[in-house]
Parts: structure tokens; sequence; C-alpha cells
């Protein structure tokens, strides 16, 4: 699971988060959750020695350059975090229509990126 925030109001009080705040503020820069299911122990030895990762997620280049921990979870084997700025957020203003501004926004960017209003969002995280 992706979890994106502004970096300048912290969200989250969770072990690694607050000091990294600074790597996430980078374009495409994520933060890796120890507590994560799987195989990831020479990853997280590598970025605990300060050393970044070059990957691919949903076929974007991206770094992973910090690590926190909060733990999998029913939902998630794993988490990672980053700022609002390399997963893309749009507020609306009062009055405006969510599934017009949707519709706009699937026609004119490229089909590797997923629109959801934030309903969309929420019933995709429940039926997962």
């Amino acid at each position: 699971m992706v979890l994106a925030f502004n970096p300048e109001t912290s969200v989250f009080s969770l072990p690694g988060v607050e000091q990294n705040l600074d790597h996430i503020k980078l374009p495409d820069t994520f933060l890796f959750d120890t507590g994560s299911r799987g195989e990831y122990d020479q990853m997280i030895a590598q970025l605990q020695q300060e050393q970044s990762i070059s990957t691919e997620f949903s076929d974007r280049k991206i770094e992973i350059d910090g690590l926190f921990n909060v733990g999998a979870s029913f939902a998630a084997d794993g988490n990672l975090i980053t700022s609002e700025a390399s997963v893309g957020l749009v507020t609306l203003k009062p009055g405006s229509a969510p599934q017009q501004v949707a519709a706009v926004l699937k026609a004119r960017l490229p089909n590797d990126v997923e629109v959801l209003t934030h309903e969309e969002f929420v019933e995709t995280e429940k039926t997962y």
C-alpha cells in the first residue's frame, strides 16, 4: 500500500517517518516499511547503511531512500510512504463535480495514470 501526504504537515507518528521527511520531498522518492512481509532483509540492510535503492513501482522508476515501521496488515503485505507530489492529488473547489473532473483527467492523461475520485479510492480499498 502506498501512503502519501504533504511532508510539510506530517500526519504520521511512526518510527522513521519524521526523520526522513526531507527524503520524500524529492520527486519519486519513497520510504520502505521494515515490517513488510517477504524477503526484504538485504534491501533493509542496504537502506540502514544509508544507501538508496533504485527500482520500479507500477512501471515507474522510483528511489527508496529511507525506512519507517508500521508493519503488514490484512490489506497490505507492506507499505511505502511518499509525498503527495510523487503520487498526485487534486483538491477540488467546493461545488465541483468529482466524476466530471475525473473523466476529463482520464481523457487527457496517459493510460498508465490511474485517476480515482475519493469515493472510488475508498471502494477500491474496501473490496481489495
